[in-house]
């Protein structure tokens, strides 16, 4: 299951990403990086990183970048934490 959400998740990173970028382009409202970061905190680092090479949208911003940073190492400190507990419940 929870592969399935890592896709589901990344899908629509990548999505927002795209959409984001069609927005600059159009002058209209943009989604915000807090959006941003929340999607890279709830495992979509990896698509925001694809999405923003694939459409040259915020790969120049090293602001944005630290904080999707963050939020994957976030996620992955969470992931590690959920598993160890996990484990040691078990035993």
């Amino acid at each position: 299951m929870f592969i399935y959400y890592l896709i589901i998740i990344n899908l629509l990173s990548f999505f927002l990403m795209y959409l984001d970028k069609r927005f600059a382009i159009k002058n209209k409202h943009r989604i915000s990086e807090k959006t941003f970061f929340t999607f890279s905190f709830l495992g979509g680092f990896f698509a925001i990183f694809l999405a923003s090479h694939r459409f040259h949208h915020k790969n120049i911003k090293k602001s944005f970048k630290l904080k999707i940073i963050i939020g994957a190492i976030l996620f992955i400190i969470l992931m590690y934490l959920n598993h160890f507990y996990a484990f040691i419940s078990v035993i």
